[in-house]
Order: structure tokens, then C-alpha cells, then sequence
């Protein structure tokens, strides 16, 4: 390998490494999916319940194949969780609001 491709390999990886110290996390308790032919769409964000009010931060769109990916990869943190700790609570709960978005 020639040192001009390594500096360039360098670089690109220096870049990543900076992106990854820069990603921000958001809390969510709020979510709207929707799908067409095409795509998957996920909005995250919050919904307070004082005044009614929901406000989305961040949407994130995969194809088909990425979004059946991230079920699954969603589903066995949680079952470890479950099995570590204790079964998740989904009863009772004041504000569970649930859109469907089909896009058209």
C-alpha cells in the first residue's frame, strides 16, 4: 500500500471517528410509523401530556429490509432486558398513543 492511500485511509477514518464523538442522543416516548410501497418512516419525539402538545425530533427512513433489521434488532435487547430483569409493564398506562401514517 502506497503512503498516499494510507494518509487517505487515515483520514476517512479520523473523519468517522470525529462524526461518532459528535452523535447527540434525544429522549423519545413518542413515536409515529408509517410506510409506503418504497420505505419505512419513523418519527421519534416527545409527547407532554400537561398540555397536549407532541413535538418530533428526529425521522429516520430505511428501506424494507433495514426496518424488518431493526425490529429485530430491537427485539432482543428487549427480551434480554426481560429475562435480566423484570417483564416490561405495558397495562395501564396514561398517554399510549399510537399513529399509523400511511403515506400516500
Amino acid at each position: 500500500m502506497d503512503v498516499g492511500c494510507f494518509q487517505t485511509l487515515y483520514k476517512k477514518y479520523m473523519e468517522m471517528q470525529q462524526n461518532e464523538n459528535q452523535l447527540k442522543g434525544q429522549y423519545a416516548n413518542y413515536f409515529k410509523i408509517g410506510q409506503n410501497a418504497f420505505e419505512f418512516l419513523m418519527d421519534f419525539g416527545q409527547y407532554y401530556s400537561k398540555n397536549g402538545k407532541d413535538r418530533f425530533h428526529t425521522r429516520i427512513i430505511n428501506s424494507q429490509y433495514y426496518a424488518n433489521i431493526f425490529l429485530k434488532s430491537l427485539q432482543e435487547p428487549v427480551e434480554r432486558y426481560e429475562q435480566t430483569f423484570v417483564t416490561i409493564y405495558m397495562g395501564e398506562m396514561q398517554e399510549v398513543k399510537i399513529f399509523i401514517m400511511l403515506i400516500k
